[in-house]
């Protein structure tokens, strides 16, 4: 039976009241929270002393529930410390699975820095729910039942939120929008609680969200279209959207990248401006008919500066011209409005190793690198890559160049059944946030936890 949400209905297709951000005069620029998320550790400042594995834990099944809250769920290098803030049931959804997936705090405004928002991937009632790192209370903010698979998500620069529905075929159709058929973004607004689709955008399979610091707006198809020969309707390109307003998604141009060397999908590329049908919106057919790039499962996107460029790092779960179909992650800089350079940051078998069966852990999660999905930049360019398998490791990339000098694993998920999902920095407590999706232990519940680096850094 379905668990209902202790809020109410304000829309015939299942709209939960969403909670406005209340005012708190003890809120500051650099809140502390009420259960210590910060005291007594250490801080990400200049380059972070990491220190790869020695060896590996052997993960733990549903067998050997763990239900303390002071366990840790994750396997990190010596010194580093980690804490749960939050179980899926500290909270009421509409759907009996919770799936917490990624993260981002309110980056700014009067209150930035006081409140975690996460996305919630179901098939219907998707949500978005919030901890307050203040007084450590998660509430649900908001829930539809059109609303399906929320992954992408993103604060933007005006103070609202983006949360993306990661479909490539709706189930459940948004009824203003009933001829969209793919994925849409949704803004929300947590001052009013309004929320609106935005359709310019591109209806498509939708997970990484991230801006330039012109104010464009970049993001991914998650689907299969390796050298533009995916399924039809997939494309697997990587989207630019510029408004036609700064601050207002709903009106603008949408690009496709295409890289001109079509077989190594590396070197010097475009941006490739498309026709979106307006009924539709359907921007994966709308990139396969420009011959956008397509890569196989593109998913998160973390934008940051290097030198006089925005940088771009994609994460691409499955690349099936590997020899090993382990995935990659690209690092695009994006040199001006139109031109672009891509490069394989991390390319497994080459400065990485393959994935490859542990006799302990099986041949699901192994020693070696394996569908790269979730990436965080660091303060110091440093990459942080989750991985989409059970159970998941975290990895850090180092290196300014086209391909990273340094790849070397960070932490491990210790639930044999669960995904690592959602890793963000908060650059207000120079901490790290990451998930425990699909989880086994600890009762069967995800987990929100909180990383801090070795007391002295």
């Amino acid at each position: 039976m379905r668990r209902l949400a202790a809020l109410a209905l304000f829309t015939s297709v299942g709209v939960l009241a969403a909670c406005t951000d209340p005012h708190n005069s003890l809120v500051t620029d650099e809140p502390v929270a009420s259960f210590d998320l910060a005291a007594s550790h250490g801080r990400f400042g200049g380059p972070p002393s990491i220190i790869p594995f020695t060896g590996d834990a052997a993960c733990l099944d549903n067998g050997q529930i763990l239900m303390d809250p002071t366990d840790e769920p994750f396997q990190l290098p010596a010194g580093w410390t980690q804490k749960i803030i939050t179980f899926e049931d500290d909270f009421l959804t509409t759907n009996t699975e919770v799936n917490f997936d990624m993260l981002t705090l309110n980056e700014t405004g009067p209150h930035a820095g006081r409140y975690l928002y996460r996305t919630h991937e179901v098939d219907d009632y998707a949500a978005l729910s919030r901890v307050d790192l203040l007084t450590g209370t998660s509430t649900l903010v908001a829930e539809r039942q059109d609303w399906e698979s929320f992954d992408g998500l993103a604060w933007t620069p005006w103070g609202t939120i983006l949360m993306a529905e990661e479909v490539i075929t709706a189930s459940f159709r948004d009824p203003q929008y009933p001829n969209i058929v793919r994925g849409l973004i949704y803004e929300y607004n947590p001052a009013t609680g309004d929320v609106k689709a935005l359709p310019a955008v591109g209806a498509r399979s939708h997970e990484g969200l991230r801006f330039d610091s012109q104010g464009n707006l970049y993001g991914i198809s998650e689907s299969r279209g390796i050298a533009n020969a995916g399924k039809p309707g997939e494309s697997g390109a990587i989207f630019k959207f510029v408004p036609t307003r700064k601050g207002d998604l709903s009106a603008g141009k949408l690009y496709a990248l295409k890289v001109r060397n079509g077989q190594t999908r590396t070197g010097e590329a475009t941006w490739v401006e498309l026709k979106l049908d307006q009924t539709t919106f359907d921007s994966d057919a709308a990139a396969q008919a420009v011959g956008a790039t397509g890569w196989d499962r593109p998913e998160d996107i973390e934008i940051t500066r290097q030198g006089n460029s925005d940088v771009m790092y994609v994460g691409v779960t499955e690349s099936s011209n590997l020899a090993k179909n382990n995935g990659l992650v690209l690092k695009i800089v994006l040199r001006s409005s139109t031109f672009a350079v891509v490069s394989n940051y991390v390319l497994p078998g080459t400065n990485v190793p393959h994935e490859v069966a542990d006799p302990v852990w099986g041949s699901d999660a192994g020693l070696g690198f394996d569908d790269p999905d979730n990436v965080e930049v660091l303060p110091n360019g440093d990459v942080l890559i989750n991985e989409d398998d059970s159970p998941s490791d975290t990895w850090i990339a180092r290196g300014s160049g086209p391909m990273a000098t340094t790849v070397v694993e960070f932490s491990r998920l210790l639930d044999c059944g669960a995904e690592t999902t959602g890793v963000y920095y908060d650059k207000f407590r120079r901490i790290l946030y990451m998930n425990s999706q699909h989880a086994a232990l600890h009762g069967g519940r995800d987990l929100t936890v909180a990383i801090y680096p070795p007391k002295g850094q």
